[in-house]
């Protein structure tokens, strides 16, 4: 916290930034210093986290600190959007207190109003903020936007506390996503929206965002309705850990994607779903969130062993053959704690192995994409955590929002040890002690693209990831059904590779028809 001249300066370490206050200006977030703070050791008023945002509050215009309490909003929780929001600024004017004002009572009444409005202006809709200044109704904008008046009804009772954690989460769609739900399915405890939210983001997967938006709304109300509004039987760390869309991607490369290669013509119409959703209506389609659970367990368990033996007795022409650069040389934390780079297609196996994850089918991405994958290790070298990070992202300024993935065994968290390491370690980014050569990392990731498997855009339907073994020698197919034959349904299992190529060569129709609800996998 820095105050000079009647304005603050509030500096966050950890988040790389910036914020600037002073009574009759909007707040500001700089990632840079501001003027004449370059050098803050010598102005910082040392305070903890939670003394220096009250200090810092003081210098927003009057009323604005009591009026987002008010609303139940955590200082914490806020940037400079919603900040400015309460204290009544409008786009490239200053505070308003009439506006602040009118504003404030809007929130008391739908406390997460805020974050909608944000929501809605970066798709231009700025109507809640024009009803509010007009002194209009809200209940009649918020009905024609989200289109059930018992919603609107439950707006007034969400508080902040429902909002998700972290950056990049679009909270309109969430909400659009609750209007789904019949009034005795809304969750009813902070837990329970957990398992919600963590429900959509499964949903999300299973149903990508580019299919009809009927096939998507149908898809969400049949996974609601199935789970009957029993969110405590469905864990969030369960369902966030499941990683179905991982099952759906796997079985697309290495059964599904080959399977029609080979056994029907091409079609060349962008109208139809692409191998990822074909493999993701058939493991899941109609399906309640226990069988999901039950396929995405079996999965996790089984895909490094079904990848062993179809690169074994099928290896592929570039089988080990896939090498790239490090993103920095191996870093060693004071804990002890190991950050190794993974340089080629073994050692992102070996790491596989070790955790019960899929990093293992990231080879593709990390030659010719610009990914690259770290190992957290422990001192005698034990994996205990991964990291993927976005090369494109990773520089001093920004390595922190280039972490890309974060999990340890079985996609879990990250023990705590793993999680200082790799703040040691981002920390030695930003302050120059572990370069990054960008240009020589991209410069060799250009050379590689020769390399790249010559295969149709309809074949490889937009995933560059080639199959773990060479499916068009005999007998490949047939062995990868039967590898894969635990996780399909038992009609497909039955019927062999016809079968499944017929259910899998179903347009989006196939979404519409319905599943026998008692097929589950097979132990």
């Amino acid at each position: 916290m820095i105050e000079t001249e009647g304005s603050a300066v509030l500096h966050c370490p950890r988040m790389r930034c910036w914020a600037t206050a002073a009574p009759e200006r909007p707040v500001k977030l700089l990632w840079d210093p501001p003027a004449g703070f370059e050098d803050q050791e010598t102005a910082a008023i040392e305070l903890d986290p939670d003394e220096a945002l009250l200090r810092f509050a003081e210098f927003l215009p009057d009323g604005t600190l009591a009026s987002i309490t008010a609303a139940g909003h955590r200082l914490e929780q806020l940037d400079e959007r919603i900040v400015n929001w309460f204290a009544g600024c409008r786009l490239g004017h200053g505070p308003s207190r009439v506006l602040a004002d009118l504003r404030a009572q809007a929130a008391q009444s739908y406390p997460l109003l805020p974050f909608i409005i944000w929501e809605l202006a970066r798709a231009g809709d700025d109507s809640i903020d024009k009803a509010i200044a007009e002194r209009a109704p809200l209940a009649v904008t918020l009905q024609r936007i989200f289109g059930a008046a018992w919603f609107v009804r439950l707006l007034h009772q969400l508080r902040p506390d429902f909002l998700p954690e972290g950056a990049g989460i679009d909270l309109t769609e969430l909400l659009r996503t609750v209007c789904l739900l019949e009034p005795s399915q809304v969750p009813q405890s902070p837990q329970c929206w957990e398992s919600f939210r963590a429900m959509q983001f499964m949903i999300a997967q299973i149903v990508p965002s580019h299919a009809p938006e009927r096939v998507r709304v149908m898809a969400a109300k049949d996974m609601f309705r199935k789970s009957a509004g029993n969110w405590q039987a469905h864990p969030s760390d369960q369902l966030l850990q499941a990683y179905p869309g991982h099952v759906a991607q796997d079985l697309a490369r290495n059964l599904v994607r080959p399977a029609l290669a080979k056994l029907t013509p091409l079609n060349r119409s962008r109208d139809v779903p692409t191998h990822y959703n074909r493999a993701s209506r058939l493991l899941f389609h109609g399906r309640g969130p226990k069988h999901i659970l039950r396929i995405c367990e079996l999965w996790h368990k089984r895909q490094i062993g079904i990848h062993f033996r179809l690169s074994e007795n099928f290896p592929p022409a570039e089988a080990g053959e896939l090498r790239w650069e490090p993103l920095t040389a191996p870093f060693q934390a004071t804990n002890g704690h190991l950050i190794v780079p993974l340089t080629d297609k073994p050692m992102l196996m070996q790491e596989a192995f070790s955790l019960s994850h899929c990093v293992g089918t990231y080879g593709y991405a990390c030659a010719f994409d610009g990914r690259h994958v770290l190992s957290v290790r422990t001192e005698g070298g034990i994996p205990i955590a991964t990291l993927a990070v976005k090369q494109h992202l990773a520089t001093p300024a920004g390595i922190q929002h280039a972490i890309s993935e974060f999990v340890g065994k079985s996609n879990g968290t990250p023990p705590a040890e793993a999680r200082l390491a790799v703040n040691e370690w981002m920390d030695a980014i930003v302050d120059g002690r572990l370069p990054i050569d960008l240009e020589s990392l991209k410069r060799a990731q250009a050379e590689r693209q020769p390399l790249r498997l010559n295969l149709g855009e309809e074949e490889m339907a937009g995933d560059p990831e080639p199959s773990c073994y060479d499916h068009d020698k005999p007998g490949a197919l047939d062995m990868a059904l039967a590898l894969y034959g635990p996780l399909l349904p038992t009609r497909v299992r039955r019927g062999g590779l016809p079968e499944l190529v017929r259910v899998c060569s179903l347009g989006w129709i196939g979404y519409f028809q319905r599943h026998d609800r008692t097929d589950m996998p097979t132990r």
